[in-house]
């Protein structure tokens, strides 16, 4: 499932998604389709997994 979520985010330094998120797609996603043919439990995990590394980068002197 890591594997899946870093493939998924954008290269650092780029914006994530049409218009930097408005539409939440960033790279590749492990079913076909689009992302709203995705499961719903693979999009909670990546949203999970997302804000444990923004939590762990807060963290993280300058």
């Amino acid at each position: 499932m890591v594997q899946f979520w870093r493939a998924y985010r954008p290269p650092p330094g780029r914006l994530a998604g049409m218009a930097g998120g408005i539409i939440p797609v960033a790279g590749h996603l492990p079913e076909g389709g689009g992302f709203g043919d995705q499961a719903a439990i693979m999009l909670d995990a990546f949203a999970i997994m997302s804000a444990a590394e923004a939590e762990l980068l807060a963290g993280e002197p300058g």
